[in-house]
């Protein structure tokens, strides 16, 4: 494995916040807590399970404090056929031999293979919490602690009434080692737009659910994220919300973070719709983007630039060449967002991508119950200097126009190539 530059790999991010001492049960997750959380993919045999470096340094003192550690994991390949029960035991047999040999334990692993929700046994359901509590009456909840990497774990956690802490996680991608830092971010997708334009050819559902190589366009938002430690999502609709709020009840098992609504029983405009869905919001930074583009941004690298740059929020945009679709926007060497300019033909511009990231929850407070996020917040705000721009060279499509719609529907026949999930 490669050297990854830190010193102390394996660490436990908010601890600080918590009194070990308080705690006789640890409880840990699996991939991406204990092995490197194969993006994309599942541990499917021993040889395909690897250590997290600092894991198995650290078992030892774990087992000299803990009475009692178990492992908790959901393992949806034998669910999916891709595995099986005879399978993950092995795995599980050789994981406990390794860290039985550095003078580590584990008293038991408690796994969940189903694919629903409805199996109360799959995290964040408190099935496996009680089965712990079955076999082993003393444990208590009060003096336990559940150490996790994801969203999942920490609804767990709070389900359970334990105190959790999460973990950087190591991920392998392509071969290629990444830290998935463990930051909170919440999600607005503006998916109630009335979609006038794309009617010709998309006239059943809202833009959102528009279909593209024959998935929803959501979809596509949706799984992008699952590369991000997103706690929530909040969909903002409105227009003909019945067909994305059907899906999304059939669809939620598939992703690991929250998903919730922001309803409109009338047009709120763009930034009425946002004013509204961070009401649900509760983490500190908030990525806002629109329901009919995709932009394939790098949020971790987005959320580093706002929070560097001390304005009240920071917009993606894209460079592009030949273009009169779109206004562009100015700004300065600083990065600092000057005005917005109307739609012509250019040869050469940045456009706004529509992904944006605040840290205010009270950024819309003062601003009226219904208005244009665009023409009465953006533009004001440019004029006094108040944003900043985040230049990003992904993907990017807005399927508006049945031209762009089309354009969609070709290239995502490669998504899988360029966009992995976990």
């Amino acid at each position: 494995m490669p050297h990854v530059g830190r010193e102390i790999l394996w660490r436990i991010v908010d601890l600080s916040e918590i009194n070990i001492e308080s705690y006789d049960t640890l409880l840990l997750d699996r991939d991406g807590t204990i092995n490197v959380h194969l993006l994309g993919d599942y541990v499917k045999r021993w040889e395909e399970f690897e250590f997290i470096p600092g894991v198995l340094e650290t078992m030892p003192r774990l087992a000299r404090h803990f009475k009692r550690i178990f492992i908790v994991t959901n393992q949806r390949g034998v669910g999916k056929g891709l595995m099986t029960e005879a399978d993950l035991a092995d795995i599980h047999r050789r994981m406990l031999e390794e860290i039985e040999k550095v003078g580590g334990r584990i008293d038991g692993i408690y796994c969940c293979t189903s694919l629903t929700e409805e199996d109360g046994r799959r995290k964040p359901g408190r099935g496996m919490w009680e089965e712990i509590q079955r076999d082993y009456p003393e444990v208590e909840a009060e003096h336990t602690l559940m150490i996790g990497d994801g969203d999942v774990d920490r609804e767990f956690a709070h389900n359970c009434n334990i105190a959790f802490c999460r973990v950087d996680s190591l991920k392998k991608k392509d071969g290629v080692y990444e830290w998935k830092k463990a930051k909170d971010m919440d999600v607005i997708i503006l998916a109630g737009g009335l979609g006038t334009r794309l009617r010709s050819v998309v006239n059943e559902v809202p833009k959102c659910m528009a279909p593209v190589y024959g998935k929803p366009f959501l979809f596509y938002l949706l799984t992008n994220l699952l590369n991000y430690q997103i706690h929530k999502v909040v969909l903002s609709v409105g227009y003909m919300r019945e067909h994305i709020m059907d899906w999304v009840q059939k669809n939620v098992s598939e992703f690991p973070f929250d998903i919730d609504f922001a309803v409109e029983d009338t047009p709120l405009g763009t930034g009425g719709g946002i004013r509204l869905a961070m009401q649900k919001c509760t983490s500190k930074a908030i990525c806002i983007m629109n329901g009919d583009t995709f932009f394939d941004a790098d949020l971790e690298h987005l959320l580093k630039v706002h929070e560097q740059s001390g304005k009240i929020l920071t917009m993606s945009v894209k460079h592009l060449t030949d273009f009169d679709r779109y206004g562009t926007v100015s700004f300065d060497e600083r990065g600092v967002v000057t005005g917005f300019n109307e739609k012509r033909f250019c040869e050469d511009g940045y456009i706004n991508a529509g992904v944006y990231m605040v840290s205010d929850i009270n950024l819309f407070k003062k601003m009226p119950e219904k208005f244009s996020f665009e023409t009465d917040y953006l533009q004001p705000k440019a004029a006094e200097r108040l944003i900043s721009a985040f230049v990003g060279d992904g993907y990017f499509i807005d399927i508006g126009i049945p031209q762009d719609y089309a354009k969609a529907n070709e290239d995502f026949k490669e998504f899988w190539t360029w966009v992995k999930r976990k």
